[in-house]
């Protein structure tokens, strides 16, 4: 197993408290060298929601796309579970990404406001 290095930045953009519009991480994959990790899908990518706000749900990711034109950047689109919505204060996310015998991870954050 090799180590894949994972960096990722949330940010709300449309979510907001009360609604469970899309949130969105932008996540970078890179190998042990630095080069791109290009090719990856929903599969490859497992978010985990250590914290949210006071009286919030879980996430899970509803898509991944490409994130642009630097390759090994992805947008990972998620939302609190059916029939919650996101609350009012900090959500920490736990990234970890998987491509064969390869993983990383890496934890961020964001102000739901």
């Amino acid at each position: 197993m090799a180590r894949l290095i994972v960096n990722a930045i949330a940010e709300d953009t449309i979510a907001a408290p009360s609604n469970a519009l899309e949130s969105y991480i932008v996540v970078s994959v890179t190998d042990s060298n630095g080069v791109a990790v290009t090719g990856l899908t929903a599969g490859n990518f497992a978010v985990g929601s250590a914290i949210v706000g006071p009286g919030g749900s879980v996430s899970h990711i509803t898509s991944v796309s490409s994130g642009g034109s630097v390759t090994g950047v992805y947008i990972l689109r998620i939302a609190p579970l059916a029939g919650q919505t996101w609350k009012s204060g900090v959500y920490i996310w736990s990234v970890r990404v998987t491509s064969g015998a390869n993983a990383g991870q890496t934890l961020c954050s964001t102000l739901m406001d």
